[in-house]
């Protein structure tokens, strides 16, 4: 009678297996790697045709609201009132699509003088803003916004 023993896979499995992971980390497992790709987006606000500096701007994708968890690119405006999107990294742009778009001042609490907030929160709220972009493939320089003061 001849007898086989059963071939002993463990250890190759397990060589197998971690050769498999390092090649997946090699081709991209990095954290990148399970991010949206971003295009640069970039505009301008105004309020009544001035620039409106220091104001918050942030993109909710469009039925995308019900997850916590998503990403929301924002940009903060200069004294001239432009900004880039910022999705994971620092003026990385933001995943192409539909956007809703909130528009957010706070005043300066800086030293003795205190800026009103002249939108008073009207266009704070994306979902109710009534502001809306959409992300083309190539990106834009031209996602501008001109709001009108709240009395």
């Amino acid at each position: 009678m001849i007898s086989r023993k059963p071939a002993h896979f463990g250890w190759n499995a397990s060589l197998l297996a971690l050769i498999l992971v390092a090649m997946r980390c090699l081709i991209g497992c990095g954290e990148d790697s399970l991010r949206m790709p971003r295009v640069p987006v970039s505009g301008r606000v105004t309020i009544d045709g001035q620039p409106l500096a220091e104001a918050t701007v942030v993109f909710l994708k469009k039925g995308g609201l019900a997850d916590p968890n998503a990403d929301a690119p924002r940009g903060v405006t200069d004294q001239d009132g432009r900004y880039q999107l910022s999705t994971y990294a620092e003026n990385d742009g933001a995943p192409q699509g539909e956007y809703l778009v909130g528009i957010i001042t706070a005043p300066n609490t800086e030293g003795l003088v205190k800026r009103d907030d002249p939108l008073k929160g009207r266009y704070a709220n994306p979902e109710t803003s009534g502001l809306t972009f959409t992300v083309p493939a190539e990106g834009s320089d031209q996602a501008n916004f001109d709001l009108q003061a709240v009395k």
